[in-house]
């Protein structure tokens, strides 16, 4: 076997980018290693935070996020991802920038999970902020117009103790039940009564005779009893989506990490 020099890391397949929270981290969430079954390494964007990746625009955080997916990129991982949805307003930046496979959020299975449901599905997302979900986050991800009219958005910055232990890092402690509560409450309202994001296009609705909302999303809250976490019932799990990452950045007949882009 030949092992290429000059990398930092070597068997670490996927580089993924997380914001600088210090809520606690149970399995089930990219920055807890017990939550994948193959080795991954996490770049913390420091000063970049809930708060910035909620208000943001592209540009203001663009750089930021390019320099760090080629670090990773430098550093040997053989694929990116994002810890956070909002992050798809960097996917086509990111992805432009690096050479290998990039899945910066969550929005960017929309259109496959479309495809594989049928142009009458409506999809649910539940979002930690539906305010600030716009179309844009979607565009980015590649999710046609027409798709982003029909989703089903559940926001969860109305929910005391999820808003209170994430979107304010102001918890003490993590109450893994009370937060996997609201999660399951907030998705059962998007299958009901879920909404547009602000300033979606109006057009098509879902074909006559299906359900309001098909929810494809988090449909259920199932403890977690080895890691004393919390696991949401997904029939798309964002970590199932990086093992497949994993496997489309493993060329076929290739053994260690590929030489440096020059």
């Amino acid at each position: 076997m030949r092992i290429p020099s000059g990398y930092l890391y070597y068997d670490t397949p996927i580089g993924i980018l997380c914001l600088d929270t210090l809520f606690p981290k149970p399995p089930g969430q990219l920055r807890n290693p017990l939550t994948f079954d193959f080795p991954v390494v996490c770049r913390v964007l420091r000063g970049v935070g809930a708060k910035e990746i909620l208000s943001s625009t592209s540009a203001q955080l663009e750089t930021l996020f390019v320099d760090a997916a080629r670090e990773l990129e430098r550093d040997g991982v053989r694929a990116i991802a994002g810890s956070c949805g909002f992050m798809a307003l960097f996917q086509k930046a990111v992805a432009s920038a690096v050479s290998v496979p990039v899945l910066m959020s969550s929005l960017v299975q929309i259109p496959l999970i479309h495809t594989l449901h049928g142009p009458g599905c409506r999809i649910g997302v539940l979002t930690a902020h539906s305010g600030s979900l716009t179309p844009e986050h979607f565009r980015q991800a590649g999710v046609p117009d027409a798709q982003i009219d029909a989703l089903a958005i559940a926001g969860m910055e109305n929910f005391p103790v999820f808003r209170k232990t994430i979107l304010e890092g102001a918890a003490p402690v993590m109450d893994t039940d009370a937060v996997g509560a609201e999660i399951g409450a907030a998705a059962a309202a998007a299958k009901r009564t879920g909404t547009r994001p602000p300033g979606a296009p109006r057009g098509g609705r879902p074909a006559a005779g299906r359900p309001a909302a098909r929810m494809h999303g988090p449909e259920r809250i199932r403890p977690d009893r080895a890691g004393g976490g919390f696991r949401p019932g997904l029939r798309y799990q964002f970590p199932d989506r990086l093992r497949g990452l994993l496997r489309a950045a493993e060329p076929v007949g290739v053994t260690g990490n590929r030489p440096p882009q020059t």
